[in-house]
C-alpha cells in the first residue's frame, strides 16, 4: 500500500466514523427525555455584565455594608 493510498484510507476511516457516530446519535435520540434550558431574565449568565453582585474586584461582601 502506497503513501497516498494510506492517506485516503485514513481520511475514509475518519469520515466513516464521523458519519457512523452521527447516525448512532440520531437513532438513539429521545426527544422526550432531554433537558431544555431557557434564559432566565432575572439572572445574567455573565459574571461581569449585568451582575447583581454589588461589590467590586478585591472587595468582600462585608465592605459594602460598612459604607
Amino acid at each position: 500500500m502506497t503513501g497516498p493510498q494510506k492517506t485516503l484510507l485514513a481520511i475514509a476511516l475518519v469520515v466513516a466514523l464521523a458519519l457512523g457516530g452521527f447516525i448512532w446519535f440520531v437513532v438513539n435520540w429521545q426527544a422526550g427525555q432531554t433537558n431544555t434550558t431557557s434564559l432566565n431574565p432575572t439572572r445574567s449568565a455573565s459574571p461581569f455584565f449585568g451582575s447583581q453582585i454589588p461589590w467590586g474586584l478585591g472587595q468582600s461582601p462585608g465592605s459594602v455594608a460598612a459604607t
